[in-house]
C-alpha cells in the first residue's frame, strides 16, 4: 500500500472537515451578530465535532482547493472572535445595567423632615435583547 494512493481520499476527509467548521462558524457568526446568545451554546458541539473530524483526517498535502477552504475558515474564524468579543462587551453592559439597578437608591426626606423609606421597587424595564 502506498500513502500516495490515499492522499486524494485524505484531502477529501480534510475538506469535508473544513466545510463542517465553515458551516458552523457560519451558524455562530450570525447568532452572534444578532445576539442571539441562546442560540450559540449548541453550535459547541457541532464545532467540535468538525474539528475532531478534521483531526483524525490523514494527512495530505495541500491542494488548491484544501487551501481555499482553509483561508475561508480562517476568515470565519477571525468574525468569530471580533463577533465574540463585541457580544461579551455588550453582556457585560447589561450586567452592570441589572447591578446598578438592582441597588437600593438612597433615602431622601419628606416634607415635614422625616427620612422616606428608599424605593425597593425592580426596576420596570430592561433591554430584552440582552
Amino acid at each position: 500500500m502506498n500513502g500516495e494512493i490515499f492522499a486524494p481520499a485524505a484531502a477529501t476527509m480534510q475538506a469535508a472537515a473544513l466545510r463542517r467548521l465553515a458551516a458552523a462558524l457560519e451558524r455562530e457568526n450570525a447568532a452572534l451578530a444578532a445576539l442571539d446568545l441562546a442560540a450559540i451554546a449548541p453550535l459547541l458541539a457541532e464545532k467540535e465535532a468538525a474539528l475532531a473530524g478534521l483531526a483524525a483526517a490523514p494527512p495530505s498535502l495541500p491542494s488548491p482547493p484544501l487551501i481555499a477552504h482553509a483561508r475561508e475558515v480562517a476568515a470565519l474564524a477571525r468574525r468569530n472572535r471580533t463577533l465574540l468579543e463585541y457580544a461579551i462587551t455588550v453582556q457585560a453592559g447589561v450586567i452592570a445595567l441589572v447591578a446598578r439597578a438592582a441597588r437600593p437608591a438612597p433615602g431622601g426626606y419628606h416634607a415635614p423632615g422625616r427620612r422616606a423609606a428608599p424605593d425597593r421597587s425592580l426596576p420596570r424595564a430592561l433591554c430584552a435583547r440582552a
